[in-house]
């Protein structure tokens, strides 16, 4: 039982966990009164710690239907990461020289937090939320180069839609695996923003989000083949739009 006073912090790490190790899977349906029985809480952390999880991807609200563990489709990871590559590429192709040279700093900085994060670590001891929240600030940046507060928060409802793909991962010792692919990935980058190069920069991030499509892909195969009679509810991105 939950026994301290955040109560909604508390309930929405639990529940985060439970969904990130798998003890709730893509598709399942997340029962609020039986979860705040099973924690001894009310219903209104619980909720809240819902409304969080739904701001990050992890969960969708369906209208009179219910509250789910989000999933993708192939279809669905398409589309996003579709939308993706053509906001974070326009970006690049609109950045100049000055805006690069002065975001190179906090770039690097962002880096070297990460680096310290997952160099020498073990699968079991690597902090993925803190790095996933780095990586996320980095192509914040990225897409601040023009400046475009709009497009910023487009391509922020986007990644947070793409965020149940962290769902998928199999274990630890993938998702470390693929971190450090993503760093070596994110150094071509900031080198190429750090040189002013626009065309090493548009290269780098066309083979980034790429790779990232297609690891995702795998992951959300493999699912499928692991539990082939799961049913999906509609794509985490169902309800909204760009």
């Amino acid at each position: 039982m939950i026994e301290h006073s955040d109560l909604t912090t508390k309930v929405y790490q639990w529940l985060k966990e439970r969904i990130m190790h798998h003890a709730f899977l893509p598709g399942d349906k997340l029962d609020i009164q039986q979860l705040a029985d099973d924690l001894g809480v009310s219903r209104t952390p619980v909720k809240d710690a819902i409304n969080r999880l739904t701001a990050e991807g992890l969960v969708i609200l369906r209208s009179r239907r219910g509250t789910y563990v989000a999933t993708l489709t192939p279809a669905a990871l398409r589309d996003l990461f579709e939308t993706r590559m053509m906001i974070e590429c326009w970006t690049v192709q609109h950045a100049t020289a000055e805006t690069m040279r002065a975001t190179t700093p906090a770039m690097r900085a962002l880096f070297d937090r990460s680096a310290r994060i997952i160099t020498g670590v073990s699968a079991a001891d690597f902090d993925y939320s803190a790095y996933f929240a780095l990586d996320l600030d980095l192509h914040a940046l990225l897409v601040g180069l023009t400046g475009n507060a709009v497009l910023l928060e487009l391509h922020h409802a986007v990644t947070a839609r793409m965020s149940a793909g962290r769902i998928y991962y199999p274990g630890e010792g993938e998702v470390l695996r693929r971190s450090h692919e993503a760093h070596r990935e994110h150094a071509a980058i900031i080198q190429a923003i750090a040189d002013s190069d626009r065309d090493a920069l548009l290269a780098a991030v066309r083979v980034h989000i790429a790779t990232s499509m297609e690891h995702t892909a795998w992951l959300l195969e493999r699912a499928a083949q692991a539990r082939p009679d799961c049913h999906a509810v509609e794509p985490a991105y169902v309800g909204g739009g760009l």
